[in-house]
């Protein structure tokens, strides 16, 4: 079957797991025997970057294009909460973007239309879409149909900027321009019930299936491990301490709880190492915290292959998000490669951390009890090793394979099993 993914980023373009999934989404079609092709889009680089331009990329081929907008998507950290605003109405209503993806499917005429974020490349283009009479599937990532930024923090649940006239329209607003596509996917049951309580999809198929596990994604075993021994000789490595061995992977934002986990982890008296993967826009404030104190290394942004090396030496991946998640891409890949999780209790994350199983959970922004939860992590340091081979059986049912298998049948209709 010919399937299209759209996507507003698609890596390398990328800031966080959404576009991961949408890549492992788009590979693991093509590996099923797929036609596959994605429209996502690119920074400004001149006129001829509004005209979409097809490349290959790994074997898929891939529409790019610069959506005419006030600024692009991955540089709206850069500007005030005004132009932001005025950025949000514009894309809602970006005809340019959703005439350019039109045109990209009248052309390539595909069965199926997959959807993820679409917030920087256009909420026209469900309805677009749905003109062309083409089978819609659309995966939902985040809270951004609902809130613009996509963020909603611990203890923020019902502050003015929740409560204000705006946001009420703006989701009033996506609700109906998104409408109701064939399918909706939510990785998470808590994101699902979050959009249904709104009323978003009202006649849409809805099914809860969790992210796919990629291609991409290299599992702790005897037999990686000798497979890639030279490959990754050369990357960095993780100096072992006979104290607690952390990482935190992801972005360099306040939102995320790197600062939150620093702040806390500084105070408490136990032997650690905290090695920091990542970049975003507090990486300077982040650098301030640490200081010289070098129980704290940050590496910044890594490759695929330097983060396989890096959860190979290491005890315990910590996830503060002080935001509700939906589910957390990092969560998986750790899981996956056999490492426990400690993770923030909020949004869809204690669907897939199971305390005692495969991670622990604590309460989000509660620095009490994620001191008591490192320290008597650290006091029985010996359990994680026990936990290694649970974490990985957790997500064994994640593969892509199953997840495309659950999605579409051998008849090329969509399946809710």
């Amino acid at each position: 079957m010919k399937i299209c993914l759209i996507s507003n980023l698609y890596p390398p373009i990328s800031r966080g797991g959404a576009e991961k999934v949408a890549e492992v989404v788009a590979r693991g079609l093509r590996e099923a025997g797929h036609e596959v092709f994605v429209i996502s889009t690119k920074p400004w680089a001149g006129w001829k970057s509004l005209k979409p331009a097809a490349v290959e990329e790994n074997g898929i081929k891939v529409y790019r294009f610069y959506p005419a907008n006030l600024f692009y998507y991955l540089n709206d950290y850069k500007h005030h909460a005004l132009w932001r605003m005025k950025w949000h109405f514009w894309d809602m209503f970006n005809c340019q973007s959703a005439r350019a993806v039109k045109n990209i499917l009248q052309k390539e005429k595909p069965e199926l239309v997959m959807t993820h974020n679409l917030k920087g490349i256009g909420y026209l283009i469900p309805r677009a879409i749905k003109k062309l009479g083409i089978k819609h599937i659309h995966t939902l990532h985040d809270v951004q149909l609902a809130v613009p930024s996509g963020l909603i923090i611990k203890g923020q649940e019902n502050n003015w900027s929740q409560r204000t006239w705006l946001r009420k329209i703006y989701e009033a607003v996506c609700r109906r321009l998104f409408g109701s596509p064939d399918v909706v996917v939510s990785p998470s049951k808590w994101l699902l019930d979050f959009y249904m309580a709104r009323g978003f999809f009202e006649n849409s198929k809805k099914i809860v299936l969790p992210n796919p596990i990629g291609l991409n994604v290299i599992v702790r075993s005897e037999a990686t491990k000798q497979s890639h021994e030279q490959e990754i000789a050369t990357l960095p490595t993780v100096a072992r301490n006979d104290g607690l061995s952390l990482l935190y992977l992801g972005q360099i934002e306040e939102h995320k709880g790197i600062l939150f986990l620093v702040d806390t982890l500084k105070k408490i008296d136990i032997d650690f190492k905290l090695h920091v993967a990542g970049d975003g826009s507090k990486m300077e404030e982040l650098k301030k915290a640490v200081g010289e104190d070098a129980r704290f290394i940050i590496h910044g942004k890594l490759s695929g292959e330097e983060v396989v090396k890096v959860f190979d030496q290491i005890d315990l991946t910590v996830v503060p998000s002080l935001c509700y998640e939906n589910s957390p891409t990092v969560i998986y890949e750790s899981l996956s490669a056999g490492v426990p999780v400690l993770a923030a209790k909020i949004g869809g994350v204690a669907e897939l951390v199971r305390d005692g199983e495969n991670g622990f959970t604590f309460e989000a922004g509660d620095v009490e009890d994620l001191t008591r939860t490192i320290k008597s992590i650290s006091a029985h340091r010996g359990e994680l090793q026990k936990m290694r081979q649970a974490a990985q059986k957790s997500v064994e049912d994640f593969k892509i394979e199953n997840y495309i298998e659950k999605l579409i049948d051998k008849n090329f209709q969509t399946s809710y099993n």
